[in-house]
């Protein structure tokens, strides 16, 4: 019995619920990544995303190493990436967080739910970001996010216990077919490592004046927390942000607590 916890935009092991549910079970996880070769031809993606990206997964790969596991990069489509374990190790979990994206992901991921569905695997996600579903009355958002926000981070599991021979079915692309190649010197770099530098730097000195500053187009683009690539593809938790922006002890006198990171 095996489960795979799927990595999407969440490439960190500190408060990542569907990877910590996973090790409490006491069997095989398989973190996973896919690759998606079709995804990288639509018009909202480029180089710099993936270039942040990978370095993100260089980065997750060390902290999963660090629990005694490794994380499997394929190339594909998901469904087939899941096909093939589910083949070899037999698959009885899918576990993940909820993807906020757009029509291409919303649709890639229901598709996945179908085939767990088929095949009788459970596949279960947790909320991260600010989109609540299926919220009935739009009323009750602010309510259901500060409640979700508010909770105590999900630590790292102490291990991971992971199945033989997964670097059998690893096949990361060397190069990658992208829609858009521009090169862009000046992103910002990926990894959680650079992204809690960046929370720490910014609480600690660089949001002085932030709530004045931002709004000018000509102080922002000092002004900003730089955090935004790492929200987007959760190698810091904004739960971890939220409450650190919120921490007397972290947050010095000139940063109030409205100055949203």
């Amino acid at each position: 019995m095996t489960t795979v916890v799927w990595f999407k935009r969440d490439l960190r092991t500190r408060d990542h619920d569907p990877l910590a549910a996973a090790a409490t079970l006491g069997e095989p996880v398989i973190p996973l990544y896919v690759v998606e070769p079709e995804y990288w031809q639509l018009p909202d993606t480029s180089a710099r995303q993936w270039e942040f990206i990978e370095e993100s997964l260089t980065d997750l790969r060390r902290q999963l190493r660090h629990l005694g596991a490794d994380l499997l990069v394929m190339t594909g489509p998901v469904k087939q990436a899941l096909e093939r374990l589910n083949s070899a190790y037999g698959i009885q979990r899918v576990f993940c967080h909820q993807e906020t994206g757009g029509q291409w992901t919303f649709d890639r991921d229901r598709d996945v739910v179908g085939w767990c569905q088929e095949q009788g695997i459970e596949f279960r996600e947790w909320q991260q970001f600010g989109v609540v579903r299926r919220l009935q009355d739009r009323d009750l958002w602010d309510k259901a996010w500060s409640q979700l926000m508010r909770q105590e981070p999900t630590p790292s599991p102490a291990s991971l216990a992971t199945p033989d021979g997964l670097t059998g079915f690893a096949n990361p692309p060397s190069e990658m077919s992208l829609a858009n190649s521009t090169p862009c010197p000046d992103r910002q770099a990926g990894g959680s490592q650079r992204g809690e530098k960046l929370l720490a730097s910014f609480l600690e000195r660089r949001c002085v004046g932030y709530q004045y500053n931002i709004s000018s187009p000509v102080s922002a683009v000092r002004a900003c927390s730089r955090l935004s690539p790492h929200i987007a593809y959760g190698t810091v938790s904004l739960r971890e942000i939220y409450q650190a922006r919120n921490t007397p002890a972290s947050t010095p006198a000139a940063c109030p607590e409205n100055s949203a990171a």
